[in-house]
């Protein structure tokens, strides 16, 4: 229902014109917006996953609104330092890229090319270098792709002792839940869950080396993210294997590994942050300013302002979901009026 009412209003301001107003005021320009998104299909992940997943088609059309519309698009170091002077130019606009993967070397680079638009991506370095599927998210894919009706599949090295209903949506989110638990009971290697993941493409019938092939579940390469890089793509921090533990120490570990594994990649030393999941805590700040993190960003929807703690910068995220008029909204800076969900730290 809120955001059916949002969608009405967004909808009649817009036909107003009065976003174009508000995107011109002193109001807008005193504010930056960072946009989010994770990847841009290289194939239908869209249609099995909108919330993480773009079609190049609506990616490009963001971008086609951001030039057309006179939006300034900076890089993410020089927007926030501006931002804390107090001199940002009209518009301002950040693009950022959450994980890394590989169809961003694919589909959003050669887009943001042919724009001339900066971006920066928060690579999470393990699968980059490990260079397989993330695990997580190839099971959810196989059990998506798989044709249904699917028998029910009894598996112990799945961790199913049971026979599992995975024709449904609720059926496979159980079975996927069992899985993930007897992983982590099970302190599975990277290569333990690449064979489970094998496996259960058997049980789906279907051809697991081809689907691998396509990288649709893979992040970059560190070639490929070195190309990025000498293109003009920011690469920052992200952990090393996408998790912020809540062992100071251990935390410490994943900003080095992940430091270390893309100062390998680019030559620099990264200096700005993102939480995986956005999900953020206080207890997480300490440890990053010791390591040197400058900036860090979240999933709370917002625009960033000159007082805007600098490890608490907000962002848009960006999805197949929203459409074109919330779009126009957030970067003309009328959402920030209206009512919106936040996400909550983790306590």
């Amino acid at each position: 229902m809120l955001r059916q009412a949002k969608l009405a209003v967004l909808g009649t301001v817009s036909a107003s014109g009065a976003m174009r107003l508000v995107s011109g005021m002193n109001w807008r320009r005193q504010k930056l917006l960072i946009l989010s998104y994770h990847g841009v299909s290289m194939s239908h992940e869209h249609e099995w996953d909108p919330g993480l997943f773009m079609p190049p088609s609506l990616f490009e059309k963001r971008l086609k609104t951001l030039r057309d519309g006179g939006f300034n698009v900076l890089p993410l170091g020089e927007a926030v330092a501006r931002l804390q002077r107090n001199d940002l130019p009209a518009k301002a606009v950040v693009l950022t890229f959450d994980d890394g993967f590989a169809n961003f070397y694919h589909q959003a680079f050669p887009l943001l090319r042919a724009y001339q638009m900066p971006a920066t991506v928060y690579l999470t370095t393990f699968y980059s270098y490990y260079n397989r599927p993330i695990f997580g998210l190839m099971i959810r894919y196989l059990l998506w792709l798989a044709p249904k009706p699917v028998a029910p599949v009894k598996d112990s090295t799945l961790g199913w002792n049971t026979p599992q209903n995975l024709s449904t949506p609720e059926g496979a989110a159980a079975a996927v839940q069992i899985l993930n638990k007897y992983v982590e009971t099970l302190h599975a290697s990277a290569a333990q869950k690449e064979e489970m993941a094998e496996t259960l493409a058997g049980h789906l019938g279907l051809d697991y080396n081809q689907i691998r092939g396509t990288q649709v579940i893979n992040l970059m390469t560190p070639e490929q993210a070195a190309r990025i890089h000498a293109g003009g793509i920011s690469i920052e921090l992200h952990t090393h294997r996408h998790r912020t533990p809540r062992n100071p120490e251990l935390f410490a570990r994943e900003i080095r590994d992940n430091r270390e594994k893309i100062q390998a990649i680019t030559g620099e030393s990264p200096r700005h942050f993102c939480y995986p999941s956005g999900v953020w805590r206080q207890d997480l700040f300490s440890t990053l300013k010791e390591n040197g993190i400058e900036t860090a960003t979240t999933c709370d929807p917002g625009l960033a302002l000159r007082d805007t703690p600098p490890l608490l910068l907000p962002r848009f995220v960006d999805t197949t979901t929203q459409t074109d008029v919330e779009f126009e909204g957030w970067i003309s800076g009328v959402n920030q009026f209206l009512p919106r969900k936040s996400y909550s730290p983790e306590v």
